[in-house]
């Protein structure tokens, strides 16, 4: 209980934090006037995007409250822990918008100054992120285990976590991408108008997309895989009660309050001290890992006094920083890999789309590898316990990940406003030149969340084996077989339903584009201004009626499956959903990643012509990798995840 109460106590700091740290950005004003106008109308459409897309949700998961009180296996406990995880995620997304749309015109402000200025003031937006979403998932977790003192029950929480967040990732996703795509396509490409003009009738849908798909999206996904994987440490550390007693489960919630703690501390010197913010970034990432190690050697020495469990955390911590600096290489402006695409754009896009499809196949490959190390020497220290040690170790400094990287739809917003507002020169070069840090930000948070989430799923798997009491699973049963291959179907059918929900939603938005420039009299001079609002609303019906189906996929599979052919074959599918899954799921967000690079490296270098063949070329890569970048890619994670939770609810039905 006391481990319990001291988790409590940090997460509750973290959220103190966080909202003192909110009211000194709230109390920054924007000074110039059409950058408060323009950020008006962008907080107003995603707020209103959002409480359209909650109004949804909220009957969704009203509708599983109900059957989960109706069942007798499960219990109003369920039913309570469900309904709450649902809320904070809902609460998660709402704050990252919240704050996105808050900080992106000061931000474009502070970039008149210079571009170190912009990106502290983006990081103090970021940390308030960070430190709400963990704090949110850390009390949560904390305080239902202190309750309720039941796997089966907190799986609830993590069963309504999930679920939203998938919600909020695809149907965000669809909104963003269906605008950018059609505002790209129709304003660079057919009218050769430059990014962000007022003149394009989808510019504002798009700018509002970038806080509800990539800020409200991002903050779900990062809430979900979070509280995810505290979840599912602690379930697999329960069944070492008898080896290391009540300590066996205090160490997860203990990490967890350290990595939190030492978040702060790192966050903290960013803050403190002036001088080059990205240098202090760094230092200050360096300063949390740091002390997350030496801490955590000491209340691991503590509760479970086995070193190799220690070391089995650095493995996840390794992991982590591994990830970081492999998506940082491919992705960097810098590096090769980025200015290969941009060259192979100057014979045209189908070489631009063959290099970033390549170049994204190789990235799941070393992504797999270290997944493979991170689980064999874990699991070699550790046995299960050390596993579930090490997945939760690549998250356990998610606090001041989150910080440090998920400035990218806010320095994004803020080029945008800069361009829109007519900030100068000064305003638009440092946005923008941040813009491409946050571009690989965004990158690396899906990466970890994906890496992540493997460790994580394979822990949530062996916990479901455990309470189904299966041990083995024969690979040679023809329902297993069949089970493996209709798993590995899934995540294919998933991508297939977002990416083709993009797809149909660009189409519509570029034609809406294509008639506005057509039909409205002096709208390409600059003299009428565009009806902005007929293109949100494509946006907002196409991402509400469409994001439905993913959903609804996630639960189905499994309860299908597990009904009409039993827990083995369940685990089939699972362990198919989540090799494919995981797959896949690198090599868009990857290959997504360095075609929308490359793109940025083309704009801003001498390889490009205003409006030349390659940028063309370039842009068109960029529009075809952002669907899977920005939509399936990153959604993937919380599939798999939701999939093999619905599992574990199930498990009292399907009991030997």
């Amino acid at each position: 209980m006391t481990t319990t109460l001291i988790t409590g106590a940090v997460a509750i700091l973290s959220l103190v934090l966080a909202a003192w740290l909110a009211g000194r950005l709230i109390k920054q004003k924007i000074a110039d006037e059409g950058a408060r106008l323009i950020s008006g109308y962008i907080k107003e459409g995603a707020m209103a995007f959002l409480w359209k897309e909650y109004k949804i949700l909220a009957i969704v998961v009203m509708v599983l409250v109900l059957v989960m009180l109706l069942v007798p296996a499960w219990s109003w406990k369920m039913a309570v822990t469900f309904l709450v995880g649902a809320i904070l995620s809902a609460l998660a997304g709402f704050v990252s918008v919240w704050l996105s749309t808050a900080a992106s015109a000061q931000v474009a402000e502070r970039c008149q100054e210079d571009a170190n200025a912009g990106l502290r003031l983006s990081f103090l937006a970021s940390s308030i992120t960070g430190l709400a979403i963990v704090g949110l998932g850390l009390l949560g977790v904390a305080v239902f285990y202190l309750v309720f003192d039941e796997a089966q029950i907190i799986f609830g929480f993590g069963l309504g976590v999930s679920l939203v967040a998938l919600f909020i990732r695809v149907g965000g996703g669809i909104y963003t991408k269906a605008a950018d795509i059609g505002a790209d396509w129709v304003g660079k490409i057919e009218e050769k108008i430059p990014e962000d003009d007022l003149r394009n009738p989808a510019v504002i849908a798009d700018v509002v997309g970038d806080n509800v798909g990539d800020m409200a999206g991002m903050g779900a996904d990062l809430f979900e895989s979070y509280v995810d994987g505290l979840i599912a440490a602690l379930a697999l550390t329960l069944a070492f009660l008898p080896l290391f007693g009540v300590n066996s489960v205090a160490l997860p919630l203990l990490l967890a309050a350290i990595g939190l703690a030492t978040s702060i501390a790192g966050g903290l010197v960013v803050m403190m001290f002036k001088g080059d913010t990205a240098g202090l970034i760094r230092k200050g990432n360096w300063l949390a890992a740091i002390l997350m190690i030496i801490i955590s050697f000491f209340a691991v020495r503590y509760t479970v006094g086995d070193i190799n469990i220690f070391w089995s955390l650095v493995i996840g911590l390794a992991a982590s920083w591994l990830i970081t600096g492999l998506t940082k290489y491919f992705l960097s402006e810098k590096r090769w890999l980025v200015k290969s695409i941009a060259n192979a754009s100057g014979t045209g896009a189908a070489t631009n789309i063959i290099y970033g499809l390549s170049w994204g196949m190789i990235s799941s490959i070393i992504s797999a590898a270290v997944v493979v190390a991170a689980v064999s020497w874990s699991y070699k220290l550790g046995d299960l316990f050390g596993l579930a040690i090490a997945s939760w170790g690549m998250l356990s400094n998610l606090a001041i990940i989150l910080a440090s990287n998920t400035f990218g739809p806010i320095v994004d917003n803020a080029a945008g406003i800069s361009r829109m507002a007519g900030l100068g020169h000064q305003a638009q070069a440092g946005s923008e030149k941040l813009d491409e840090k946050g571009n690989i930000g965004a990158t690396l948070n899906k990466n970890v969340a994906i890496v992540s989430a493997v460790l994580t799923a394979i822990v949530l798997l062996v916990s479901f084996s455990q309470m189904v009491n299966l041990e083995t699973v024969n690979l040679l049963n023809i329902k297993v077989l069949l089970s493996l291959l209709v798993g590995a179907i899934l995540p294919f059918l998933f991508c297939a339903l977002t990416v083709k929900s993009v797809g149909q939603a660009a189409a519509k938005m570029v034609e809406e584009s294509r008639r506005q420039f057509r039909e409205i009299s002096g709208l390409l001079s600059g003299e009428t201004q565009p009806d902005y609002k007929r293109c949100i609303k494509i946006s907002t019906n196409a991402a509400l009626r469409q994001m439905i189906l993913p959903g609804i996929l996630a639960v189905a599979a499994p309860l299908v499956i597990g009904w009409w052919w039993g827990a083995e074959s369940l685990v089939g599918l699972l362990v198919g959903s989540l090799v494919v899954g995981f797959l896949l799921a690198t090599w868009m967000v990857n290959a997504g990643g360095l075609w929308d690079n490359a793109k940025k490296f083309l704009a801003n270098h001498d390889l490009n012509q205003p409006n030349g063949e390659a940028y063309k070329a370039a842009i068109i890569g960029d529009t075809v990798g952002d669907p899977l970048k920005d939509v399936a890619g990153p959604a993937l994670n919380i599939f798999i995840k939701l999939m093999i939770i619905v599992a574990i609810i199930m498990a009292p039905l399907m009991m030997k």
